[in-house]
């Protein structure tokens, strides 16, 4: 399991194995499962992540205290995948959400 939290403004992996950041690398043919959530609190903005389509990750919207959103995928080419908040009414700090997805074999 991978989580990924939206926080004010930053998206922030987190789980086994895994360092924290907004980048994250995983294997190509294997399995994964993502819990994807807005950490924010309650009265903060809701963010939207525009998931990424070449790894079968649908887009979400993420509001605060909201149960996270699980998607599985297993990603089938080496490179890199971006993803972002696409929900420019976050705040002030929008457009640092960025993120990135690094598959390697």
């Amino acid at each position: 399991m991978i989580g990924l939290r939206g926080i004010s403004w930053q998206w922030d992996f987190y789980g086994p194995g895994v360092n924290g950041g907004s980048s994250i690398t995983l294997k190509v043919g294997q399995p994964y499962e993502i819990h994807i959530y807005n950490d924010g609190p309650l009265d903060a903005s809701s963010h939207t992540f525009s998931g990424n389509a070449d790894l079968g990750l649908s887009g979400a919207v993420l509001s605060p205290g909201a149960p996270a959103v699980v998607q599985t995928f297993t990603p089938q080419a080496v490179g890199a995948y971006p993803f972002l908040c696409t929900d420019s009414s976050c705040g002030t700090g929008h457009a640092n959400m960025t993120g990135l997805i690094q598959v390697e074999p």
